[in-house]
């Protein structure tokens, strides 16, 4: 037998062997292929203050952390939101995320997220509002406030209470709900103008509404009368908030130059202060931990985002972070942990400091 013929030999003994083996034990099936979106995620700054923990392709535009049910609960549950009927959910703070509702190509786009409760959750998206009372897990449209309701602007939510106004020139109420978006009633009294396009209240008494061109006004009877305020017409106000009865803020999407607005005496005054950034950036969004302690987040066009921290009331802002998404909001717990949105689908979580 030459050597060739016994090289055929023994293939073939090894493979019939194979084969009975084959038979007594069923072969294992090879692993899955492993697909992209099952890859962890790479952070997208490697030694930087945030690092990726969710990546898609639809802009996002805001976030937020659903109040623990107890100071020690732990992990926390988040909720962000965003175009073409966006919303993702986590409950391991922030690390893995899942949709919560059929993403729609065509919309709607969900413009905010709030939590003011454990048991209220708020989106709003212009031609509807969808309320969830189990952690975002799951959500039922709202009643729209009245025949002839044109688009809501804004929300303001505080305990069970939720509170809507209508885009600027769409109408001169605000109507408030303490049932789940089921019914709207208006505020008595209406509103001095119709110009409006963002609303706060601090309880059931008072409130405060601001707009394009410097319009201001407040409430402290629940709505039944409103007291004015001039502020420069070139400044368009896009939010307020109170963080305590006497102390809050006020960001201008327009006319800014650089600046925050301060109040110390519930918003009978108010100071500005400058943030030290270029007046032509856009500040998306403000967040005080406490009194002392703020963030504001500002987009620098194409080049990314700040985020500036004030550990003194909002008197002085120094840069905090400077990273090279653009986000669009923002959600912390504390300093040593917080979730951004950004424009490009990703939501970004910040890297504790060693």
């Amino acid at each position: 037998m030459n050597r060739l013929t016994e090289l055929c030999r023994l293939v073939a003994l090894a493979a019939a062997i194979s084969g009975l083996v084959s038979c007594g034990k069923k072969a294992e099936p090879p692993p899955p292929a492993q697909t992209e979106e099952a890859v962890a995620p790479t952070p997208e700054v490697e030694d930087g203050p945030v690092r990726t923990a969710f990546r898609g392709e639809t802009p996002l535009l805001d976030i937020a952390v659903v109040p623990p049910a107890s100071t020690n609960e732990e992990p926390l549950t988040l909720v962000a939101a965003g175009e073409s009927r966006t919303v993702l959910r986590s409950t391991d703070n922030g690390e893995t995320w899942a949709p919560v509702l059929p993403a729609e190509k065509d919309g709607p786009d969900f413009s905010a997220v709030l939590f003011p409760t454990t048991a209220d959750g708020w989106l709003l998206f212009r031609e509807q509002v969808l309320h969830s009372s189990d952690r975002g897990a799951t959500w039922t449209a709202a009643a729209v406030p009245e025949r002839g309701f044109y688009y809501f602007g804004s929300l303001s939510a505080v305990g069970s209470q939720c509170y809507a106004i209508q885009p600027p020139t769409c109408g001169a109420k605000v109507f408030r709900t303490g049932d789940g978006g089921a019914t709207w009633t208006a505020l008595e009294g209406g509103l001095p103008r119709n110009d409006y396009g963002a609303v706060f209240f601090r309880d059931d008494r008072r409130g405060w509404v601001v707009g394009p061109y410097g319009r201001y006004a407040f409430t402290e009877d629940g709505g039944a009368t409103w007291k004015t305020k001039d502020f420069p017409s070139e400044i368009g106000w896009a939010e307020l908030e109170m963080v305590t009865d006497d102390f809050g803020w006020m960001r201008a999407d327009r006319g800014h130059a650089g600046r925050l607005w301060i109040t110390r005496d519930g918003g009978s005054d108010w100071e500005t202060v400058d943030l030290s950034i270029q007046g032509y950036w856009n500040i998306v969004d403000v967040d005080f931990l406490d009194p002392d302690t703020g963030l504001a987040l500002a987009q620098k066009g194409a080049d990314g985002s700040l985020v500036l921290l004030s550990r003194d009331a909002g008197a002085t802002w120094a840069v905090w972070m400077d990273v090279k998404p653009v986000l669009t909001a923002m959600a912390f717990r504390d300093l040593d942990h917080g979730w951004f949105t950004s424009a490009d689908g990703r939501i970004y979580k910040t890297v504790p400091a060693p």
